[in-house]
This record gives structure tokens, C-alpha cells and sequence, in this order.
């Protein structure tokens, strides 16, 4: 990373996810369509986690990689199974060395597990391959993959779909985050919510219905309440 942050033709940006579940930054959709924009040509976005919470990934890029390390059957169990569904391709690093034959080990668990899932898209089989970064081997073949998916999927339409797709789901999104902050900063809201508690911790009103209470509170409320 550091190699690469030095390259004149790179641009590394960091972005903590600070708390945002999905394992992406709240505004990395944005992010990537800027580098488009200043005339990026190849974009990686890395996830923070592995969790069944953790596939937003998808929802931001054309094709995902899932990189994993040599590791037993036990491990791949313990897996979560949501990040495993969406990936595109699987790639085992670490296959040098002592590592070499659990790695053979891992990509065959992986392509076992992999063919029992059902296809995220019926158009491309995910791949599984081994590389080793420390002996810089296999690398060319899981580019080779790559554009191989970006001919296939962009020939059938389908990177320029998943893009309308997720444009979709991020104005969504933004809608859900944008109303949460209005509503927040109500005062009618904020002082109805605090006298609705008691209610919620006793059981006389159900999470459902006051929600409903405080939404419909807080549509009457902008007519009458200034914008804080």
C-alpha cells in the first residue's frame, strides 16, 4: 500500500466506516463515481468485515472479490455466509511455502461450497483462485478473471443494470438517513418521544406504533416548527 500510495498515476483515500454497518463508508458510492470522474480507469473499494452485515460492498461495486488466507474446513464453516453469496470470485493468498497445500485445501472448499450456493447472477460462475503476493504468482490469472467478467457482464448489459440498481438503493438510502436527521432534530419530536418510553418499556404501545406516532407528528410539525 505504501508502493502504491507513492505512485504518481494511484490515489489512496482512507475512509473510516465509523460505525455504518455494511462494511463500507456511509458516502463511498460518491467516492467512486468522483475517481470515475477524475478519470480513474480501475477503482478498488475495500470492505471492512466479513459479517452477514457486511455485503453494502456489492451495492457499490461492479464485481467483488472476497480475498481469503489458507485455513481448514472448521473456519470455512465458522464463515459467514452472506459475504460468501455475493463474491464474484474467491482468491486464496498465502498459497506459498508451508501454506501451499492448505491453501489447495481452502480453494477446494471454497469451489465445493460455492457450487451448492444458488448463482448470484445466472450469467457468471464465481471463481476461485490461489495466488501468492510474497511470490507475486497468480496475480495475473485473477486479472485475466477480471476482465473476463467485465467483458461478459458489460457485453450482456448487466454492469450498466447493477448500476442503475444500486443508484436506486443509495437515493434510498440517503432519503432514510436524511428524514432520520430532520426528525431528530425536532423538538415536538424529541419531547413526544421522551413522554413515549414509558409506554414502550410497559408495553402499552408497540415500537411499530410509535413510530408511526412520532412520523405523523413530525409531518404536522413542519408547518409550524422552523428548521433548526
Amino acid at each position: 500500500m505504501e508502493k502504491l500510495s507513492n505512485d504518481p498515476n494511484a490515489f489512496v483515500r482512507p475512509s473510516p466506516s465509523r460505525g455504518t454497518l455494511g462494511g463500507v463508508a456511509q458516502h463511498t458510492n460518491e467516492i467512486v463515481l468522483l475517481c470515475e470522474s477524475g478519470g480513474y480507469d480501475i477503482i478498488l473499494v475495500e470492505s471492512v468485515g466479513l459479517g452477514q452485515s457486511e455485503i453494502v460492498i456489492d451495492d457499490t461495486v461492479d464485481m467483488v472479490m472476497l480475498l481469503v488466507s489458507p485455513a481448514g474446513g472448521d473456519d470455512l464453516q465458522g464463515q459467514k455466509k452472506g459475504i460468501v453469496e455475493i463474491a464474484d470470485i474467491v482468491v486464496v493468498n498465502k498459497a506459498d511455502g508451508d501454506l501451499k497445500g492448505p491453501a489447495k485445501h481452502t480453494a477446494v472448499d471454497y469451489m465445493h461450497a460455492m457450487h451448492l450456493m444458488r448463482r448470484k447472477d445466472p450469467d457468471w460462475e464465481p471463481k476461485v483462485k490461489m495466488i501468492s503476493a510474497l511470490e507475486k504468482k497468480g496475480i495475473d490469472n485473477v486479472w485475466a478473471i477480471i476482465e473476463e467478467y467485465r467483458k461478459t457482464m458489460g457485453e450482456l448489459d448487466k454492469i450498466a443494470q447493477k448500476r442503475n440498481a444500486q443508484s436506486s438503493k443509495w437515493m434510498w438510502n440517503q432519503l432514510n438517513e436524511q428524514l432520520m436527521r430532520s426528525v431528530s432534530r425536532s423538538i415536538t419530536v424529541r419531547h413526544k418521544a421522551e413522554k413515549m418510553k414509558k409506554d414502550l418499556v410497559h408495553g402499552f404501545i408497540s415500537p411499530r406504533s410509535a413510530a408511526a406516532t412520532v412520523l405523523e407528528l413530525f409531518l404536522k410539525s413542519q408547518k409550524e416548527e422552523p428548521q433548526a
